[in-house]
């Protein structure tokens, strides 16, 4: 790179006549010009290695918060699988409650009639028994008296 000075500012390029010379001054500036570039070169390559190193951080965060959220997303399936399992078994146990409920009914309904047929027969039986006695005891008025008598034998 070669500086545009004026010719007075110029040096000779010596014995050997390459062509103009720098001032003094322009070569400082140059040099603390690199210096500065270096430094700042140096500093940009340490942000750069910590930028770097924040990244990875990040990207150890963002793979551990994929991991979470696939394992959230699998726990809520299962949930939804079991809350799903969880509705149809309450209907198929509403559908056999409802299906007890209607065979109680029927069978209360039977149960009531076996009775009613059993109190009727139990009336006839009593009817029938109190009719027997009181023709064996038309027959036989002692009777009774003849088996008490046979019981108090025994004893």
């Amino acid at each position: 790179m070669m500086l545009h000075l004026p010719k007075s500012a110029r040096y000779s390029a010596g014995p050997r006549g390459a062509g103009p010379r720098l001032p003094p001054a322009a070569v400082a500036g140059m040099a603390i010009s690199a210096c500065l570039a270096v430094v700042m070169y140096w500093h940009l390559a340490s942000e750069y290695r910590a930028l770097e190193e924040r990244y990875r951080e990040l990207q150890e965060k963002f793979h551990l918060y994929v991991e979470k959220k696939q394992a959230l997303q699998r726990q809520y399936k299962d949930l939804q699988n079991v809350s799903q399992d969880a509705s149809r078994k309450i209907v198929e146990s509403k559908e056999r409650l409802t299906t007890c409920e209607k065979e109680r009914g029927t069978l209360e309904t039977a149960l009531r009639e076996k009775q009613r047929q059993i109190d009727v027969y139990a009336a006839k039986a009593a009817a029938a028994s109190s009719a027997v006695s009181s023709i064996a005891t038309k027959q036989h008025p002692n009777q009774e008296q003849a088996a008490d008598d046979k019981q108090t034998k025994r004893l």
